[in-house]
């Protein structure tokens, strides 16, 4: 039982209480069983109904995370927390017990990134302009340390939560000082993306959890059907699953007063929203997870100096008022992001083998990595590939050298390999273009050309990722438009595909431009595409998003699950097992499940609508830094 409790741990779900109900929300909790957190919101909170809420903790043995007192746009503590500051955080010191930590300057990625420019202008605690992205990022960074300084001068409890609506910002929080982010979902197509950066953020600073608030009432819809209810039942499960803890409801425990409805406590709505939060309470009670995070096997580097968040964002960095920081081409390449969460259609011709695994990466996770990330994040996944802007400096080579040699496999382009600081400077190539270390290339002149109108594969890399290989003479892929090369030479790498005009080349001649090179490097291997433009570039998105397609396909890892990407499902580590999540987030339909074991032995599946299904795995193939088993010893127990 020891073990047990060392390995597994209940997910924490909840809600957030709001000062004008007092403890009525956490008697509510309690009455109907709604779960054992909860977060302080909608203040001032007075010293006696901090008190009440202190008093009801301990005896329900529940936590809570004191209201934001901080004004987002001044930076100092909110007027309506000045007269009782002192005793407000004096009742806090009474109990640090049942204090799971303060909020601290929410949505701190909105004020700095992406929040329009009407918002804030009035806002004191925006950064100042900048001329380069070196430049921007420090003085953004430095404004989230000034707040966080102010926080501890005036003597509010750590930890610091930050509830940010995009999970690309958690990084930047964390390099600021954040304790902990709390992704605020609000269901939007970027939903896998910010589990995903969150989480990566979260491993790459060393932390323990991070959260999820559940903006439903804002942000999920306002029309109250099944559809509706559904909807917010499958996110809370989809927490669960993507690693949160704790889940909890930004709004919707006592009513429902947003986007035109104006619900009591008692409404048959409200109602059902808090039954389906008991439902998932009553699961996270009953289910213990693995402690830590899911495993992954792909990882994409969010690049250095890359301040590109999403969530409506027109400008990086915050420089609303500088058109040259507006969001361009090389921002548009995190859009393919949810490639790796959508099953490509039956007529694709790229689809390989016995059984496509498309619509989930392996596993099930991908992660959104920092550049800064220490060597021993990098080296817990296969594949690490770039996808937004880059900064190449020689810290970043080098880990990535590191990385290839000890077995991983790395894509980028050209473009990722920029030095140059200025939004839209002339391109500056790290080393002068000499990466025949890295990638077995260097540039031969500054004569740089548009792709002619396609590709031809010639040539499959050392890792396994597969190609269309149809010989010289066939119609040129990919020809959407082109985009711009250098002019390269090779010194190590070998050339995959090429560049063509024509259905008849004859045969492959050296002096076809190379588009697409590999280098075996150690253990590994890297694949650089020959594009002076980001993935987002229209007439690369489509062949970059065919690379991240094979990549995926040639790291898949057992348990091998073949679904639809209407199913979600995570691996997670224990002793003695590992367990295989399974969700199935259509509302109405079932959806078939197969999972496949081991070369040899599979099960089929059978997931009702809205199903979460936990299935323990004895033992997964292990990842390339992990002991491995022998193959013959990966083996599923069925189980519910």
């Amino acid at each position: 039982m020891k073990q047990m409790e060392k390995e597994y741990r209940s997910v924490r779900v909840g809600g957030m209480s709001e000062s004008s109900y007092g403890t009525a929300t956490m008697e509510c909790f309690k009455r109907e069983k709604l779960g054992n957190y909860t977060v302080l919101f909608v203040g001032p909170w007075t010293p006696d109904k901090l008190r009440a809420i202190g008093e009801f903790c301990r005896k329900e043995n529940m936590r809570f995370v004191m209201d934001e007192m901080m004004n987002r746009l001044t930076g100092e503590f909110t007027p309506s927390y000045l007269p009782v500051k002192k005793e407000v955080l004096e009742v806090l010191e009474e109990y640090r017990d049942v204090l799971d930590g303060s909020l601290l300057m929410c949505e701190y990625g909105g004020l700095m990134f992406y929040w329009p420019h009407s918002t804030v202008a009035e806002s004191r605690t925006l950064p100042p302009p900048a001329s380069d992205f070196g430049e921007a990022a420090h003085n953004t960074e430095r404004q989230m340390k000034e707040a966080l300084a102010y926080a501890r001068s005036n003597g509010m409890k750590p930890p610091f939560i930050c509830i940010e609506a995009c999970g690309v910002a958690a990084s930047f929080l964390y390099r600021a000082g954040i304790d902990r982010v709390d992704l605020e979902v609000i269901y939007t197509s970027e939903l896998e993306r910010g589990y995903s950066a969150v989480k990566g953020a979260s491993l790459a600073f060393g932390k323990q959890h991070f959260g999820v608030d559940m903006a439903m009432v804002w942000y999920g819809g306002n029309q109250h059907d099944e559809l509706w209810a559904k909807r917010w039942r499958t996110s809370l499960f989809h927490a669960f699953l993507r690693g949160a803890d704790p889940v909890y409801a930004e709004h919707g425990v006592m009513d429902y007063k947003a986007l035109g409805k104006d619900y009591g406590t008692e409404h048959p709505q409200v109602k059902r929203f808090r039954s389906i939060l008991a439902e998932v309470a009553d699961y996270a009670e009953k289910h213990p997870r693995p402690s830590g995070f899911p495993k992954a096997v792909i990882g994409v580097v969010h690049g250095r100096y890359d301040g590109f968040t999403g969530a409506g964002q027109t400008h990086l960095w915050g420089q609303r008022r500088n058109e040259t920081f507006r969001l361009g081409v090389p921002d548009r390449s995190w859009s393919l992001f949810e490639r790796l969460y959508r099953r490509r259609a039956w007529e694709n011709r790229e689809r390989y083998g016995d059984a496509d695994f498309s619509g989930n990466p392996p596993l099930g996770q991908a992660d959104i990595i920092p550049y800064d990330a220490p060597d021993e994040i990098f080296s817990r996944y296969q594949v690490l590939f770039f996808l937004g802007r880059n900064c190449m400096n020689g810290e970043l080579y080098r880990k990535l050298i590191r990385f290839v040699k000890n077995g991983g496999q790395l894509l980028m382009t050209a473009a990722h390999l920029n030095t140059s600081l200025l939004p839209q400077g002339e391109y500056e190539p790290y080393l002068n273009g000499d990466w025949s270390e890295l990638f077995g290339v260097r540039i031969r002149s500054r004569e740089d050309t548009r792709l002619p109108y396609g590709i031809k594969f010639k040539a499959e890399p050392p890792c396994g990722w597969r190609f269309p290989l149809w010989s010289p003479n066939c119609d040129p892929k990919y020809s959407d438009g082109g985009f711009l090369t250098a002019d390269l030479e090779c010194d190590g790498a070998e050339t995959l595909a090429v560049a063509s005009d024509r259905f008849a080349d004859g045969v492959w001649s050296d002096s076809m431009q190379g588009v697409i090179y590999s280098r075996k490097l150690g253990q590994g291997c890297a694949i650089l595409v020959n594009s002076l433009e980001y993935p987002g570039a229209d007439g690369l998105k489509e062949l970059y998003g065919f690379l991240m397609d094979s990549c995926c396909e040639a790291n898949q890892q057992y348990p091998k699950v073949e679904c639809s990407d209407r199913v979600r499902f995570a691996v997670y580590e224990s002793a003695p097992g590992s367990i295989l999540y399974l969700l199935n987030t259509e509302e109405n339909l079932a959806q078939e499940v197969t999972v496949h074991h081991s070369a040899t032995s599979r099960s089929v599946l059978r997931l009702l609508p809205g199903e979460i299904r936990g299935i323990p795995v004895r033992y997964v193939v292990p990842l390339r830094h992990e002991k491995s088993f022998s193959q013959e010893n990966v083996f599923l127990v069925s189980g519910k």
